[in-house]
C-alpha cells in the first residue's frame, strides 16, 4: 500500500486519525501494529509471513544474547549480522551476484528472479541498529516482542525510513501525547508532504521520462533532464519523509527528520548531512566508526571512506552503477578533505560547484550502466550535439513547473508559511493554502496514471 493510493487516502488515514485521537495509548498500540502489519502485506500476503519470521528470529536473538557474556554473547551478536545480511543478499543481490559471476567467466547462468519484500534494506537497517545497540550495551534492558515488532514494523517509516532508532521510538510506545493540536500538525505536514509528492516530483518525473524518452541526446535536454531528476528524487524522497514525520505525529510520535534542505549545500559533506540523514548517521555509527572512522592513519582512513561509501551504494541497488555512485562520493569526500576545504572560495561557488557534482552524481544513480551515464556526461558537454528545438517544447509545457520546484528547494518558501502561520489572522490562510493543496493533489491523483515513490525501489 502506498500512502498516495485512494485506499490510504480515504480509508485508511481517517481510521488512523480517529483510533489515535479517541482510543488510549495502550488501545492505539495494538492498533497501531495491527495497521501497519496489513499496510505491509496489502499488496502481498507473503510479505507478512516474511516480516513476522525475521521479527521473531531477531528478537529471540536478542533474547538469547541479553542473557550471555563474553564469546558466546559474541557469537550470537555475529551470527545475528549474518543471517540478515544474508537475508538481504539473497533478496536483493542473488540475480546481480550471478550475472557478475557469469560476466566474468564468460558464460550465461539461467536463473528465476527473487521476489523482493518491499522495504527489505530500510527494515534489515532497523533490525541490525538494535542488534548493535544491545550488543554494546550489555546492561540494557530487555523489553518484549510487542514494543519491538512495533518498532520494526510501526508503517510510516517501514518502507523508506527515516530509520529510527530503537530506545527513542520505545519511550514514546507508552509515554508519548496524542493531542489535537499534533495531530493537526501531523496532518498538515502529511499534506505538505503529499503535494510535494504529486504536483512536484510526479509532474519532474513525466518532464525527466520525456526529455529522455527518444534517446536522443542533446546538450540542453540532457542538462534538462539531469536537473529535472535532480529535483524529483529530492521532492519525491523528502516529500515521503514529510509524510511519515506527519503520519507519526498525529499518532504522538516524533520521527527524526531525513532532510534539511541539502541543496543548499556548501560542500559535499554538508550535503551528506543534510540528505538522507538517518542513512548518514547509520553508516557512521555503524560502520565508519567501529572500522575506525579518522582517528587512524590516512591510508587507512582512505579505506575506511571508501568502504563506507562502497557500502553506501550497494545499499542503494543491485548495480554497478551504484557502487560507481557511492564510489564517487568517497572519492570526492576525500579531495574534499585532504584538498579544497583548504581553499577560501565564496559562498555562491562552494553553493555552485557542490550542487554541480551533485548533480553529477545523480546521472550515475539513474543510468541504468556506467557506459550510458558516460554517455549522458558526455551530452552535458557538447560530445552529442546542440538540438534546440525539443528543449524548448519541453520549457514551454513544464517551464513553470522546473521554477516552482527551484523556487522550494530553499529556505525561503518554508520561513515564509511559518511566519504567516505565526500570525493571528495568517493561521486561517495557512488552513486555505493546505486545503487547496489537498484537493489539487486529489486532483492529480484522479487524472494520472500511478507512480509509486522513486526511493521506494531501494
Amino acid at each position: 500500500m502506498s500512502f498516495t493510493s485512494f485506499t490510504f487516502l480515504f480509508i485508511v488515514l481517517p481510521l488512523f486519525i480517529l483510533c489515535s485521537l479517541f482510543l488510549s495509548i495502550k488501545k492505539s498500540n495494538g492498533i497501531l501494529l495491527f495497521v501497519s502489519l496489513f499496510f505491509y502485506s496489502w499488496g502481498d500476503p507473503h510479505h507478512f509471513f516474511f516480516l513476522i519470521l525475521l521479527m521473531t528470529y531477531n528478537f529471540i536473538l536478542l533474547s538469547f544474547m541479553n542473557k550471555k557474556t563474553g564469546k558466546r554473547r559474541k557469537s550470537l551478536f555475529i551470527q545475528g549480522i549474518l543471517v540478515n545480511v544474508f537475508l538481504l543478499f539473497y533478496f536483493k543481490y542473488y540475480g546481480f551476484i550471478l550475472t557478475t559471476i557469469g560476466g566474468l567467466f564468460h558464460f550465461k547462468i539461467q536463473f528465476e528472479p527473487i521476489p523482493l519484500p518491499i522495504g527489505i534494506s530500510f527494515i534489515t537497517f532497523s533490525v541490525l541498529s538494535v542488534l548493535f545497540d544491545y550488543y554494546k550495551d550489555e546492561n540494557r534492558p530487555m523489553h518484549g516482542f510487542f514494543e519491538y515488532a512495533l518498532y520494526v514494523s510501526f508503517f510510516p517509516k517501514l518502507l523508506m525510513g527515516p530509520i529510527e532508532r530503537f530506545e527513542p521510538f520505545f519511550h514514546q510506545i507508552y509515554h508519548r501525547k496524542v493531542s489535537f493540536s499534533k495531530a493537526s500538525e501531523g496532518i498538515e505536514r502529511f499534506i505538505i508532504g503529499l503535494s510535494k509528492k504529486v504536483l512536484l516530483a510526479d509532474s519532474l518525473s513525466v518532464l525527466y521520462g520525456l526529455a529522455v524518452a527518444d534517446g536522443t541526446l542533446s546538450f540542453y535536454t540532457v542538462w534538462i533532464a539531469v536537473f529535472a531528476f535532480t529535483l524529483q528524487i529530492y521532492f519525491d524522497f523528502s516529500g515521503y519523509s514529510d509524510m511519515a514525520l506527519g503520519l507519526a505525529k498525529i499518532a504522538g510520535f516524533e520521527l527524526m527528520e531525513n532532510f534539511n534542505y541539502p541543496y543548499i549545500a556548501q560542500s559535499i559533506s554538508d550535503f551528506w548531512r543534510r540528505w538522507h540523514i538517518s542513512l548518514s548517521q547509520w553508516f557512521r555509527d555503524y560502520i565508519y566508526i567501529p572500522l575506525g572512522g579518522n582517528r587512524v592513519p590516512l591510508p587507512r582512513h582512505i579505506v575506511n571512506i571508501l568502504v563506507v561509501w562502497m557500502t553506501t551504494g550497494l545499499w542503494h541497488g543491485a548495480s554497478w552503477t551504484y557502487i560507481f555512485w557511492g564510489l564517487y562520493y568517497g572519492v570526492m569526500l576525500l579531495i574534499e578533505k585532504y584538498g579544497i576545504s583548504k581553499l577560501r572560495l565564496p559562498h555562491w561557488l562552494k553553493w555552485a560547484s557542490t550542487f554541480f557534482f551533485v548533480m553529477i552524481g545523480w546521472v550515475f544513480f539513474f543510468s541504468p550502466t556506467i557506459q550510458q551515464a558516460f554517455r549522458y556526461l558526455g551530452a552535458m558537454f557538447g560530445a552529442e550535439g546542440f538540438v534546440l528545438h525539443h528543449t524548448l517544447w519541453l520549457l514551454q509545457n513544464y517551464g513553470l513547473i522546473l521554477l516552482l520546484a527551484t523556487v522550494f528547494i530553499f529556505p525561503l518558501p518554508g520561513k515564509m508559511y511559518q511566519r504567516l502561520h505565526g500570525e493571528a489572522q495568517g493561521h486561517w490562510i495557512c488552513t486555505v493554502i493546505l486545503v487547496s493543496l489537498l484537493f489539487l493533489c486529489i486532483a492529480a491523483l484522479l487524472n494520472s496514471t500511478y507512480q509509486s515513490f522513486l526511493y521506494a525501489a531501494f
